[in-house]
């Protein structure tokens, strides 16, 4: 037995590394470049695909970075990991990167051409002469997966330190190119980070970068601008109270921001434009949005008054204006009325601007993005004319873009939707067709997570099978964590398996992950039923009366409603409502709820809503 001091470490790795290559921390911009689909360009074109990867890499090495001042850390058989000096640097080369890839693809068919896809950072990190090393290199390979074939994936903290970018020409080689502007894409989780990633797309003159005429695969989500894109200006004020101007402009974007019917602009890019003299029109151009939030802040008395717009960018026509009385004390809170009325206000009228849109404007001279919004939109309104016209503007998009995966996720729901609302006789065509769209969304970006959660929403209502419905939400959740959708038809499966705890908590995570979302009736609507699974009456029976007031007539709210009504022991009322059940859909029985109950469901879960159906008047 040896002393501590004096123990025996023959078997134990020294700790003595004589000629290390020595440690340096410093700040650098890290650049990790990855090949799309580079395992089935391996299989499928081994010797074609090395010969042209290597030929790039030294491309790269030998003229690309020492025009930039760059080193290339590590070259992998499908992407590198490369580092800068500075952010404009990095982004630079980037750019210069995704230019060059074009000529190693000339004359081969889509399946054969290399893409890229670049994540960048800007970090303190630890480097040698060998390699580099810290937390900051870890998330610029995870902002790389956030990008799809061409894109360019930054952080905030690279992007910041390219403000001047927004008036600059980048070079690349001597070579002029086009303006690069950023695009906020908000908050996405990502593998292996417990904490969302901030990411920002870099665009060129406007446009996506994509130098190359061919792709490998086509990003669908790309083909269709899905959504308008708003900035918030901070809001001017005298001196004394110009922080309290940054601090509205904060608390509106981080609430748009979770909102999937808008892109919200970084408050940094705006404050960059915020004290420069320039229209509307120019800010949008610079910023590449559609809609302005700006506002003034005057003293009033004990208190501080608000002049607030909502423009259109290009043109200035105000949407929606109001004057707010409020207190810096208030505007201090956790969770201030002000900032959040604002977003709220904010995504109702951009909805109903382009919903104005849809009912005047011929569909051929709508932009993609309105029709999108508005198929998403008006398939949940309760009119069956609006309804139908979801299904006809969203297959409007899908003739102008027959390979865009997001709008045939849409109609497949809206074809799910047509039977849940008694609208359609044909169950099994409505699911034939329903599949089919899915099936083609998949086959066209196999990376969707809304197409899968749809095609797991078909399978469940339509095919009743829980577990096909179950595998491809897992599929979607492993894609894409912050899918609202897919954690909203989660909840439902969950409902029908009889665990009611978790699809409460499914619902509650599909409700938070997206609060201004114009389908809020249907979200309420089936947390209203996730809520009774879980025997939370009160729940329920809110969210069921608040989801009605928008959707009056919705099926299966209507049902979950009137059970939640008997079990807390409102009959009259419960026999109110399954009066209005029976008169949007005369045939409805017990025995076809529970001949329409997917296979698996849970027996004590269904035969409890049986039960109450019966109590409530549905007949037997």
């Amino acid at each position: 037995m040896t002393s501590a001091g004096n123990r025996n470490t023959m078997n134990e790795p020294s700790t003595q590394v004589p000629n290390w290559p020595e440690l340096q921390r410093s700040s650098r911009a890290i650049v990790v470049v990855d090949v799309v689909e580079s395992t089935r360009l391996m299989q499928q074109h081994e010797d074609d695909f090395i010969d042209r990867w290597r030929r790039f890499v030294n491309e790269v090495r030998t003229e690309l970075l020492p025009a930039h001042e760059g080193r290339l850390v590590k070259s992998l058989g499908d992407g590198m990991l490369l580092e800068f000096a500075d952010a404009p640097s990095a982004l630079a080369g980037a750019l210069g990167l995704q230019r060059r890839i074009a000529k190693y693809n000339g004359g081969r068919r889509d399946d054969a051409a290399i893409a890229l896809r670049i994540g960048a950072h800007v970090a303190d990190v630890v480097i040698d002469e060998l390699d580099v090393y810290g937390s900051g290199v870890n998330l610029a390979a995870r902002l790389a997966t956030l990008g799809g074939p061409g894109d360019i994936t930054v952080s905030p903290e690279l992007r910041d330190r390219c403000l001047d970018g927004l008036d600059a020409t980048f070079e690349d080689l001597g070579e002029s190119g086009p303006t690069a502007t950023f695009e906020d894409l908000g908050d996405s989780f990502v593998k292996h980070l417990a904490e969302p990633v901030h990411a920002i797309r870099v665009e060129v003159g406007g446009r996506d970068l994509a130098p190359f005429g061919s792709r490998p695969t086509s990003r669908p989500e790309e083909l269709v601008a899905t959504v308008p894109t708003v900035a918030v200006m901070p809001f001017d004020a005298k001196p004394d109270l110009l922080l309290l101007g940054e601090l509205i402009a904060d608390g509106v974007v981080s609430r748009l921001a979770v909102s999937n019917v808008m892109r919200v602009i970084s408050r940094m890019s705006a404050s960059a434009l915020a004290q420069r003299k320039l229209t509307t029109s120019e800010i949008g151009g610079l910023l590449g949005c559609d809609y302005l939030l700006s506002g003034r802040i005057l003293d009033a008395g004990q208190g501080v008054l608000l002049s607030v717009e909502l423009v259109r960018a290009s043109g200035g026509q105000v949407l929606w204006a109001d004057r707010l009385v409020t207190s810096v004390a208030e505007l201090l809170q956790r969770d201030d009325p002000i900032t959040r009325d604002l977003a709220s206000v904010t995504a109702a009228t951009i909805v109903q601007h382009q919903l104005r849109n849809v009912s005047s404007v011929p569909l051929p001279k709508l932009s993609d993005y309105s029709l999108q919004l508005a198929g998403t939109t008006l398939m949940h309104r309760s009119p069956r004319r609006e309804f139908d016209r979801a299904g006809e503007v969203l297959g409007h998009l899908i003739d102008r873009h027959p390979r865009a995966a997001h709008p045939r996720a849409l109609l497949a729901q809206w074809h799910v939707l047509r039977v849940t609302r008694g609208l359609a006789s044909d169950r099994a065509d409505e699911a034939r067709r329903a599949l089919d769209h899915t099936r083609r969304a998949i086959d066209a970006d196999g990376e969707n997570a809304l197409a899968l959660a749809v095609q797991g929403f078909v399978h469940c209502h339509l095919r009743g099978d829980l577990d096909a419905a179950q595998e491809r939400l897992d599929r979607a959740l492993e894609l894409k964590p912050n899918e609202p959708l897919a954690w909203l038809f989660q909840c439902v499966v969950q409902g029908f398996r009889g665990d009611g705890e978790r699809a409460w908590v499914s619902a509650q995570r599909a409700i938070a992950l997206s609060p201004l979302d114009p389908m809020r009736t249907y979200f309420d609507g089936l947390g209203a039923s996730a809520a009774l699974a879980a025997g939370l009456l009160e729940p329920a029976i809110h969210l069921a009366n608040r989801s009605l007031r928008v959707n009056r007539d919705h099926l299966p709210t209507l049902r979950a409603l009137a059970i939640a009504l008997v079990e807390s022991g409102d009959l009259k009322r419960a026999a109110e409502i399954a009066a209005r059940v029976l008169a949007l859909e005369p045939q409805f029985t017990v025995r076809e709820y529970l001949a329409r109950s997917p296979r698996g469901s849970g027996s004590e879960t269904r035969d409890r809503y049986a039960a109450a159906l019966r109590a409530a008047g549905i007949p037997a």
